[in-house]
Formats: structure tokens, sequence, C-alpha cells
């Protein structure tokens, strides 16, 4: 139950409540299964309240602080909270149905199993807010930032997202059946085994996006996809994809090639390979899929290419290019830093960490992408 002085302290009016707020910065508000339906509290300060249970349905909370604020399983349908700052709340299990949350900040939010209903989300922030398990169906997500949001499991069936940023959000088993994503961002997102079934996709931009043979595009509505961000990159060039002409694009069929160093790598030589590799064969579709490091210091690494590409020719130049590059950098090593072998064994190991691979990764990022696959494997048995 709440706290019977902190409740009389909220009736006395946001104001009053505000400067006890701020001469009493250490406390905690109690505020459990609290009855305030229908209240104005407009710019009221509740940021670290406890407000479990609470019912909060039509309540005016526009401007409000809910930082870090416990709002798990709270009744808080029809309420108003635009503008209102949520950073880091928990919101398990509350209902907000109906609820406004136009440019609300969610970011960083707990809103695992959470009900959204036809809830107004427009421009609202949600950065690598967990969502969870959410039901979010018929909700406006307009101009929303769902930038690395956790919305695996998340029920957003006909959601009205257009212009929605969903960079490298995690979309798996998510329902967007009949979802308007015209003009979204999608660029890394992972959807493997989303249902998009009647989604409508004109003009968003899927760059880097991860789909498998489980993501369902059934009578998907798109007229045009922009595959590079900043509308670049459009398909088709111009005029409207034809019946079934989307699918066939985004789902085309992958291989994937197993490179295997049985003696350790050189990441900074295999950086420089790789993108050899994909100007020589001009492939966009030659991608680093996954990267693991065995016992006794044997690598694998998963390059992912076209069904119809000729991988026995892409292993062997890649072989040779991770071979001539290796040479090319420890002969300049040598040369430049006049470096004994002992100083060469200690770079080498240096570059064999993959620690040394991320670092590398952050300037000369490679294209990374999951999809289901053919397996080819090679070896390469080059002493690094």
């Amino acid at each position: 139950m709440a706290n019977r002085e902190h409740l009389n302290r909220l009736s006395q009016g946001v104001k009053t409540w505000n400067q006890w707020r701020d001469a009493n910065p250490n406390i905690r508000p109690d505020l459990q299964l609290a009855s305030l339906n229908g209240k104005d509290l407009c710019k009221v300060n509740l940021s670290r309240a406890d407000l479990s249970g609470a019912d909060l349905s039509g309540t005016e909370l526009r401007h409000a602080h809910l930082i870090g604020a416990n709002l798990s399983r709270a009744f808080m349908r029809w309420a108003d909270l635009s503008r209102a700052t949520l950073r880091g709340a928990y919101l398990w299990g509350a209902d907000l149905s109906g609820t406004t949350l136009e440019q609300v900040d969610l970011s960083y939010a707990k809103l695992r199993g959470a009900t959204m209903r036809w809830a107004d989300l427009s421009f609202a922030r949600l950065t690598q807010a967990n969502l969870r398990g959410a039901t979010l169906s018929g909700a406006t997500l307009c101009r929303s930032i769902l930038k690395k949001a956790d919305c695996s499991w998340t029920e957003l069936r006909w959601a009205d997202m257009r212009g929605a940023n969903l960079h490298e959000a995690d979309l798996r088993w998510t329902d967007l059946r009949g979802a308007d994503l015209r003009h979204s961002l999608l660029d890394g997102a992972i959807a493997l085994s989303s249902d998009f079934t009647g989604a409508t996709f004109t003009g968003a931009c899927i760059e880097n996006w991860k789909i498998s043979d489980e993501t369902k595009l059934d009578e998907v509505d798109c007229a045009y996809i922009y595959l590079k961000a900043a509308q670049r990159d459009r398909h088709p060039l111009a005029g409207d994809f034809i019946s079934g002409e989307f699918r066939n694009l985004v789902q085309r069929p992958l291989a994937t090639i197993d490179l295997i160093f049985v003696d350790g790598i050189d990441w900074l030589a295999f950086v420089a390979a790789f993108q050899s590799l994909c100007t020589e064969f001009k492939q966009d579709e030659i991608n680093l899929q996954a990267i693991e490091k065995k016992d006794r210091g044997v690598f694998t690494v998963r390059l992912e290419v076209p069904i119809d590409a000729n991988s026995e020719a892409i292993e062997s130049q890649i072989k040779q290019y991770y071979s001539a590059q290796l040479k090319a950098i420890e002969r300049r090593y040598k040369s430049q830093l006049n470096a004994t072998d002992v100083e060469l064994k200690i770079y080498r190991q240096r570059n064999a960490n993959l620690k040394e691979m991320t670092k590398l990764l952050a300037v000369r990022p490679l294209k990374v992408r999951k999809m289901a696959s053919r397996q080819h494997r090679t070896n390469l048995q080059v002493t690094s």
C-alpha cells in the first residue's frame, strides 16, 4: 500500500509536491497501488517513485518526470503522458491502452509484457527500450525512434510505423502483420522469423537487415525500396515493383563458405583480403556472417555469398589475398621497424586477438548479415 504521508503531500498539489521533492531528494516516494485516476499531475516530479499497481487511468501527466519510476502493472489507460520523461522507467505488465505518449522519452524503459493497444507513440523516443512481448496492435509510432530496441515477440499488428527509426532493432518473431512501414528505417534490423504479412514497405530502407526463410513476406505492399540509407540505391531504379519482385529481391537465397584458419589469424591481413575479395567479385552480397574461435588457436570465419556464386573461385581467391596481405604486412613491419623475431611474434599474437578485430571493424566495418544458407568449407593452412 502507498505511504499515507506521501499521498497527503501529493494531494496538496503539484507545486507543493515538487517543492517537497526538491527539499528531500533522497526520499523515494511510495505510491504503490495508489488511486490517482483522473487527476491533473502535469509537470509532476515522480522520478524514482514506486507506482507499481497504481491506478493512473485518465490521469494528466503531460511533461511529467518519471525517470526510473516503477510503474509495473500500473493501470494507465487513456492517460496523457505527452512529452513526459520516462527514461529507464519500469513498466512491466503495465496497461497503457489508448494512452497518449506523443513525444515521450521512453529510452531504456522496461516495457516487457506491457499492453499498449491503440496508444499514440508518435515521435516517441524508445532507444534501447525493452518491449519484448509487449502488445502494440493498432498503436501509432509515426516518426518514433526505436534504435536498438528489443521488440522481439512483440505484437505490432496494424501499427502505424511510418517514418519510424528501427536501426538495429530486434524484431525476431515479431508480429507486424498489416503494419504500415512506409519510409521507415530498418537498416541493420534483425527480422528473423518475423511476420510481415500484408505490411506496407514502400520507401523503407532495409540496408543490411537480417531476415531468414522463416520471415513471412506474403501479400506485402511495396512500390519501391531503398537498399542504402539516405534514400540511396532505389529498387527498382524507376517505376514500381511488379508482383513478387520485392520478395524475390530481399529473400534471395545465399550460401556460406567456412574459412578455417588452423594456425591463428592476422585480422589486419584478413580485413584487407576481404575488401579485395569484394572488389574483385563486385559482389555486395559477400558478407561476414560469423567468427568462431576454437581450441588451439583455430578460427572459423563464415562468409555469406549468393547461392549462384562460384564458391570455389571465392575460396581460392581469398586464400591468395590473405597470404599476399600477410607477407606484405610482415615484410613492411620488419623493414620499417627493424623488428626482431621476438617482436614479430608479439605482433602476430596481438593481431590474432579478437579484440583487434573489433577495433578494425570500428574503422573498417564489414557488412554482416545472417540468413538460411547452403554451406561450403575450406581450410586456410597459412602460418600467421
